[in-house]
């Protein structure tokens, strides 16, 4: 039996990286210049100002209170705006899993495919009255047909599947 080819969409053909890197380039090429976009301003002094970083944890330390005191007194009068960075302790909805709160989580990378005539979704073993499924069941082909046409609709690929509001508005 001959297997089945299935057209996910076409891009454009793109040279081999190697046969860019046969003959020295002095110019990006221009099928990679995105004219949307202003080119990328670069500056050749090196006297740019030292913008201040205060570590706020050390506010609260008695070792190094005064002279994170005195870097966040510098700060105000003379930047007059604050960003804040990080905390220190990072979270994201997105990329943050607690598999045991006790014990390191081990993550493996490998290669999986589905079959094209099944589909995904959230595990029915999970799906119970009090947690209900947050993604909807999608086709593999129709999921891969629209990951490769770009047809995103939300930060990624997965945002497809999403269920809004609790209620599955695209079925």
């Amino acid at each position: 039996m001959e297997p089945k080819l299935v057209n996910f969409g076409s891009s454009l053909p793109v040279p081999y990286v190697q046969e860019l890197a046969k003959e020295p380039l002095t110019a990006v090429p221009p099928r990679y210049v995105r004219p949307d976009q202003d080119p990328p301003f670069i500056s050749n002094t090196t006297s740019s100002p030292q913008v201040p970083v205060i570590d706020l944890i050390r506010l609260l330390s008695g070792d190094s209170m005064e002279s994170e005191l005195e870097k966040f007194h510098y700060a105000c009068q003379k930047w007059g705006f604050f960003q804040i960075v990080t905390n220190g302790i990072y979270k994201s909805i997105e990329h943050r899993a607690t598999v045991n709160s006790s014990k390191e989580r081990l993550s493996i990378a490998t290669f999986y495919n589905l079959k094209l005539e099944g589909d995904m979704g959230p595990a029915p073993s999970l799906i119970t009255p009090e947690t209900p499924a947050l993604f909807r069941r999608i086709g593999v082909r129709d999921y891969f047909r629209g990951f490769f046409s770009r047809e995103l609709r939300g930060r990624s690929s997965v945002d497809v599947m999403r269920i809004q509001n609790g209620s599955d508005k695209s079925n």
